[in-house]
C-alpha cells in the first residue's frame, strides 16, 4: 500500500516527530528557535525518503503536525461526534432530508480535520491522484456490477434481492432520483468522505494504518446497524431473524470497509472507493426493482455496503 496515509502512518509509528526533531535545544537560545518555527517544512524527508508534507508551501506552526497532541484528537473526536448525531438522526429524519443532511454533514467533517492540520493528501483529496483514484475505482466499479448481476441471476441468491424498500412499479423519475442523486451523492459522496477521507486519515496520523483501517472499518459496520433495523421493520422480520440480520450486515459492511479502506490508500484518492462503493449500491437498487417486479415474497434484502 503506498498511499500518503501509509507513508505517514509508518515513519510517524516509528516514534518519530518531524517538528520536535526540527526544535534546538534549549541552550542554543531565543534566536533559534525563532529561526527553526520561521522555517518552512516543504520538502522535509523521513528516514526512508518519505516526504513528510507534500503539498505545504506556508510556515507551519509548532504542534499543527503532532497527531498524538490535542488538536489531533479533538478533531477524530468531533468527526465521531458528527457522524454518530448523523446516524441518530435517521429514527426521525423525514426521507427528504437525507441528502442535503449528508451533504451538509460530509462538509462539516471537513473542517476539524483541516484545522488539525490534516493535509487533502492526507485526507486522499489531493489532485494528483485523482487519474489514478478514476482508473482504479472504475475497474472495481465494473467488477461490483459483474458480481452483483451474477447473484441476482443465481437462484440461491436471486430472492434477496426482494426489499420491500423498492416500491413494486416505481416511476421512471424515483427511479432516476435513487440512482442519480440519492444514492450517489446522499450515501456514496457522504460515507466515502466521512469514512474513508476524513476519519481514516486522521486515524492514520494518530494509530498508524493497520490499527486505523481496523478502527474505521469497525465503524463503518457499527453505522449500519440504525439503518439495518429500519430495512427488518420495514421487511417484517423480528426476533432472532432480525438480531441475525443486523448481526449479518455489521460483519458485512465491517469486511466491505476494510476493502474500500485498502482501495482508497492504493489508489491514494476517495474517489477509487467511492465508485466501487456506486457500483454496489446503484445495482442493488436497480436489481431489487427488477426483483420486486417479479416476486411476491418478502424477504430480507442483501446487507448494503
Amino acid at each position: 500500500m503506498g498511499g500518503p496515509c501509509w507513508r505517514v502512518g509508518r515513519f510517524r509509528a516509528a516514534g518519530s516527530d518531524p517538528v520536535a526533531e526540527r526544535l534546538p535545544r534549549r541552550h542554543e537560545g531565543l534566536s533559534d528557535l525563532t529561526r527553526t518555527l520561521s522555517t518552512p517544512l516543504r520538502g522535509a524527508q523521513g528516514p526512508h525518503g518519505f516526504r513528510l508534507v507534500p503539498d505545504l508551501d506556508e510556515h507551519v506552526p509548532v504542534g499543527l503536525l503532532t497527531p498524538s497532541g490535542v488538536r489531533g484528537d479533538r478533531a477524530v473526536g468531533s468527526v465521531l461526534a458528527l457522524l454518530g448525531a448523523r446516524n441518530l438522526a435517521d429514527l426521525a429524519l423525514p426521507g427528504a432530508a437525507y441528502v442535503p443532511t449528508n451533504v451538509a454533514v460530509a462538509a462539516a467533517v471537513l473542517v476539524p480535520a483541516r484545522r488539525s492540520g490534516a493535509s487533502w493528501e492526507e485526507l486522499g483529496l489531493n489532485r494528483d491522484h485523482l487519474d489514478r483514484g478514476l482508473a482504479l475505482g472504475a475497474v472495481a466499479g465494473l467488477g461490483a456490477v459483474a458480481s452483483m448481476l451474477v447473484a441476482a441471476a443465481a437462484p440461491r441468491t436471486r430472492r434477496l434481492f426482494d426489499d420491500e424498500r423498492v416500491p413494486r412499479h416505481a416511476p421512471a423519475w424515483e427511479r432516476l432520483y435513487q440512482t442519480v442523486i440519492r444514492i450517489p451523492v446522499g450515501t456514496v459522496v457522504f460515507e466515502e468522505l466521512a469514512f474513508r477521507g476524513v476519519l481514516l486519515g486522521l486515524l492514520c496520523r494518530r494509530l498508524g494504518p493497520p490499527a486505523a483501517v481496523a478502527v474505521d472499518s469497525g465503524l463503518f459496520g457499527l453505522w449500519h446497524i440504525v439503518p439495518t433495523v429500519a430495512t427488518a421493520r420495514v421487511n417484517g422480520i423480528v426476533g432472532i431473524g432480525r438480531l441475525a440480520l443486523v448481526g449479518g450486515s455489521v460483519l458485512a459492511t465491517t469486511a466491505g470497509g476494510a476493502v474500500l479502506c485498502a482501495l482508497r490508500m492504493r489508489a491514494g484518492h476517495v474517489v477509487a472507493p467511492a465508485l466501487l462503493h456506486l457500483g454496489f449500491n446503484d445495482a442493488g437498487y436497480v436489481l431489487a426493482g427488477r426483483a420486486r417486479g417479479g416476486h411476491e415474497a418478502s424477504l430480507p434484502p442483501a446487507p448494503a455496503v
